[in-house]
């Protein structure tokens, strides 16, 4: 007779490790008040996107202008240069923006004007080798004319960074200057 008295005190041990394993406190039955809820760890916040590798080596170096025409506009750049010894560029992309105050950095708010991928441009190509540059360039592109107010104009060098780049695009702003 006391052999199913044995499979019942193995039973309720039984129960009461695999209790205590899931993390209950209290194997004797319901209490008067209930456990708290369990909550799920919040995730730390992602680290902030490291820059562009080639943002600190890609420059306009030398004169740049502008000059519009009805639905076209003509930019010269003397130089676009990367002074890395190490790093080549990821996709360059060549921006003409419009903007009412005057762009100081960061993110643009503005009108695009014109717009060109240096690969789509003769004598170009897609990246830039390291300490290497495009010289002597003339863009002959479609031209947006803005709004009156946006009269501030900048010249912005994109660079292609799917790793690190937030826009929508992948295409940060990796150097800029301004037109007058």
């Amino acid at each position: 007779m006391q052999k199913p008295l044995l499979a019942e005190s193995i039973a309720t041990l039984a129960l009461a490790l695999l209790l205590t394993a899931c993390g209950a406190t209290d194997i004797t039955g319901p209490s008067e008040t209930p456990p708290p809820p369990v909550r799920p760890a919040t995730p730390a916040p992602p680290p902030p996107p490291a820059p562009s590798p080639g943002s600190a080596t890609l420059a306009f170096q030398g004169s740049s202008s502008f000059r519009t025409s009805g639905s076209s506009v003509t930019i010269t750049i003397q130089k676009i240069a990367n002074t890395s010894s190490t790093y080549t560029s990821g996709s360059l992309r060549v921006d003409l923006w419009a903007t009412e105050r005057p762009y100081t950095g960061g993110d643009i708010s503005g009108y695009l004007t014109a717009s060109v991928k240096t690969r789509d441009v003769t004598g170009l190509s897609d990246q830039l080798r390291p300490n290497s540059s495009f010289s002597n360039i003339t863009l002959n592109l479609p031209y947006t004319r803005p709004p009156s107010g946006a009269s501030n104009y900048t010249l912005i060098l994109s660079e292609y960074d799917s790793r690190t780049c937030g826009s929508t695009d992948h295409y940060c702003i990796a150097a800029y200057v301004t037109m007058h």
